[in-house]
């Protein structure tokens, strides 16, 4: 399915302000112009799987009318490097003359989803995976319920789910009518609420909002809201997103509260979540977004990686890891500067610093799976011998009677 299990995951979220011009992320961090020596970069740490984002915005000025340009050479380039791309269609914005709370907005993102589809197939591109649409339970808590980013919504985040549910389904069906083939990977993020120890009071609430991460996915596989048109072919790679702060105290509806410290008894280890996920859907799951901010990112992957192969004794297999953001990108407005990347901010000249740190523990992790991967494949090799030669001992017996 993966080319490598690490995935490089390059920015490319837009961020729109209340007042002022919309930011694509790509270009803040240098992506937009350097993606070449970028995925030049990844191939030779051996990430060969990169997140990218056809922003849609910029693709689809005119309605109707697409300017997939830059995205063919994204995909020219990274052919040449031997770099898988997965891409989401939909990650923070949308074309300014689009209504989003409107049905036209299913009507439009569903023709440019089958158009990017078309794009796909005519760049014989084999067994394309795509993320429709990014993280929609927060987009819909944050952008429909709290006003906190664009649409500036509030109290209409049940309504602005939905809304993009059905347009994700539309978008799925469509895809599917012109390559049959293409993968389909949904990611939300994998969360951990508890209420604190002083306020025990808050656990109902807590664990209200803990299963509430699972409302998407449930509404896509028509598990729940049915008349959006989910089945459970709508579910097909499990994309989860995991970070430091995705555990935290309840502190009531509106705000996160305060990060449960990884040595609190409310701490929840990251397999436990990933085989609670994995029971609840039997789909392949992938961890598309982790890392962690300064000095702490190598640690962090080595935790990750460990936590991915506590999973797989307990029978829940991942099947790739993203580090993300894999570049660190320039603050958007009031955001505090991004500094968890493998590589740092570009230059003039597309060059970035690399963090030796996390390039040495990403390489530890690499061997280590490889190791991993050569005693599995061996293990399957002499229990399928075994197994062979059992049925010859059977064969034997019978021919004998």
């Amino acid at each position: 399915m993966l080319n490598s299990f690490f995935i490089a995951g390059f920015p490319g979220a837009t961020r729109v302000p209340r007042n002022g011009q919309r930011v694509e992320q790509a270009a803040l961090c240098g992506h937009e112009r350097f993606y070449a020596q970028d995925y030049a970069r990844a191939k030779k740490l051996g990430l060969l799987v990169a997140r990218e984002t056809a922003q849609w915005p910029s693709i689809e000025r005119i309605a109707g009318h697409y300017d997939f340009g830059f995205v063919r050479r994204r995909i020219h380039s990274a052919r040449a490097q031997g770099v898988q791309l997965i891409w989401t269609l939909l990650d923070g914005g949308w074309p300014a003359d689009v209504d989003i709370m409107r049905p036209m907005f299913v009507e439009r993102f569903t023709a440019y989803a089958r158009a990017f589809a078309r794009l796909l197939r005519d760049q014989e591109v084999k067994h394309p995976i795509v993320v429709p649409i990014n993280e929609i339970g927060p987009l819909s808590r944050a952008g429909g319920e709290f006003a906190h980013v664009f649409p500036f919504l509030e109290e209409r985040g049940l309504e602005l789910r939905c809304q993009l549910v059905r347009a994700a389904v539309a978008a799925i069906d469509a895809m599917r009518e012109v390559m049959p083939d293409i993968r389909i990977m949904h990611v939300e993020p994998l969360i951990h609420v508890a209420a604190h120890p002083f306020h025990p009071e808050d656990a109902d609430a807590a664990d209200v909002m803990r299963r509430e991460q699972y409302a998407v996915l449930d509404m896509l596989c028509g598990r729940s809201w049915p008349q959006l048109g989910g089945h459970e072919h709508h579910l097909d790679i499990l994309g989860v997103s995991h970070y430091l702060s995705s555990q935290f105290y309840y502190a009531g509806p509106r705000h996160p509260g305060k990060m449960i410290n990884p040595q609190a008894a409310e701490w929840r280890r990251l397999s436990d979540l990933l085989s609670e996920t994995g029971r609840r859907y039997a789909c392949p799951l992938v961890i598309a977004a982790t890392g962690h901010d300064g000095a702490g990112r190598a640690a962090w992957l080595r935790y990750v990686c460990r936590e991915v192969q506590h999973a797989a004794t307990r029978g829940t297999t991942v099947r790739g890891l993203c580090m993300s953001p894999v570049v660190d990108c320039a603050p958007f407005q009031f955001e505090p500067r991004s500094s968890s990347g493998l590589w740092g901010m570009s230059d003039e000249e597309g060059e970035r610093a690399v963090d030796m740190w996390l390039a040495k523990e990403l390489r530890e992790q690499q061997r280590l799976l490889e190791r991993l991967q050569r005693q599995g494949a061996n293990e399957a090799s002499i229990a399928a011998d075994k197994e062979a030669a059992h049925s010859r001992t059977a064969s034997n017996r019978a021919l004998d009677a």
